[in-house]
């Protein structure tokens, strides 16, 4: 099959590539230099994470970074660090409440830590004692740039 595709940022060129790997031909459209700094798949990092308050965003954050690690894979170039990130609040606020049950509900492990916790392991932090935090260690960032000039390379 034939197939267009208009755009490629980050969406685009990896449909392009993924289209191009199942045996299609492809044409790859971009109204500007590819990895141009005009839309949002452009620069040195963007945060990645799984802990969302909706279960259908962690869900497809796990695949996204099935993925990503595919694509670093492939392109043999490091394009995904994973850091951790800690999400914070009030144990009863509903964002900390539907963040536990997205990432249970995906099994995506994680730690709940209390406020002296985050104190000893993450000293810039400074929770009131009332608070909580969710430590999820494969939180990070991405290389959006990279991400594409790989896509559109392979």
């Amino acid at each position: 099959m034939k197939v267009a595709v208009v755009g490629a940022g980050g969406v685009g060129s990896a449909a392009a590539r993924h289209l191009a790997k199942a045996g299609h031909e492809v044409l790859l459209v971009e109204q500007f230099e590819v990895d141009h700094d005009r839309g949002s798949s452009y620069g040195d990092s963007r945060v990645t994470r799984l802990t969302y308050h909706e279960p259908i965003y962690t869900a497809m954050m796990v695949e996204a970074y099935r993925l990503w690690e595919a694509l670093q894979a492939e392109a043999d170039e490091l394009l995904q660090s994973r850091c951790g990130i800690l999400v914070f609040g009030k144990p009863t606020h509903p964002e900390i409440l539907g963040t536990i049950r997205s990432l249970e509900a995906n099994g995506v492990p994680y730690e709940r830590l209390d406020a002296a916790e985050v104190a000893r392991r993450l000293p810039q932090f400074r929770l009131d004692r009332d608070e909580v935090g969710i430590w999820q260690a494969d939180g990070g960032f991405l290389r959006p740039s990279r991400c594409v000039r790989a896509n559109v390379r392979l």
